[in-house]
């Protein structure tokens, strides 16, 4: 079973370019599809990371991990050696391979390092790979969220300012254009 990557720029159902962009030209679904619920799970949320808008890079790496940990706890729970169907483990592994080696071509990163792990069914491996990015994303996570406490911190006192100058006999339409100003410089500080 093959699939395209989607032209549409728009398209968020069958083939939302997070999961199609990859250099390799292997879509995400291709080689999860083959591999444990868990392991599938936590290569998807690799793959996307940095790419999905909606989330941030952060919490998609902390995602990978939980599914990694969830996996590695059920095997020793269970006492199992899960791996994948032996009819499908050499698709995977092809596709795996493909990405691995266009990531190295491209000075690798998280997904190269992840699916490395993945194909030595190094459950700690992947577990590094992914602290690993996760610690080069702490310095960038840091300053956003010192920008905003210091902008959510600004944009508290300026909203008092105004209702202040409200409160003092100020009209309601300079209020709002008070509150609309302050809103957009929260904004600035906040998100860049």
């Amino acid at each position: 079973m093959t699939t395209t990557q989607s032209e549409d720029p728009n398209e968020r159902v069958a083939h939302p370019r997070h999961y199609n962009a990859h250099k390799s030209g292997i879509e995400c679904i291709e080689l999860i599809e083959h591999l444990p619920t868990n392991f599938g799970n936590a290569t998807k949320y690799v793959w996307r990371c940095g790419l999905k808008t909606t989330e941030t890079p952060l919490r998609d790496l902390k995602s990978a991990r939980w599914y990694v940990e969830r996996e590695s706890e059920r095997r020793r729970v269970y006492e199992l050696e899960d791996s994948p169907c032996l009819k499908t483990d050499v698709v995977w592994r092809s596709l795996a391979h493909r990405v691995v080696d266009v990531e190295s071509e491209n000075e690798g990163g998280a997904l190269g390092d992840f699916l490395v792990a993945l194909l030595d069914d190094d459950c700690s491996d992947m577990l590094d790979a992914i602290d690993r990015a996760i610690e080069q994303l702490s310095p960038q996570v840091e300053d956003t969220s010192k920008n905003r406490t210091l902008a959510l911190a600004a944009f508290g006192s300026a909203v008092l300012n105004v209702v202040d100058r409200r409160e003092r006999g100020g009209s309601l339409e300079a209020l709002a254009y008070g509150v609309e100003a302050q809103v957009a410089d929260y904004r600035k500080l906040a998100w860049g």
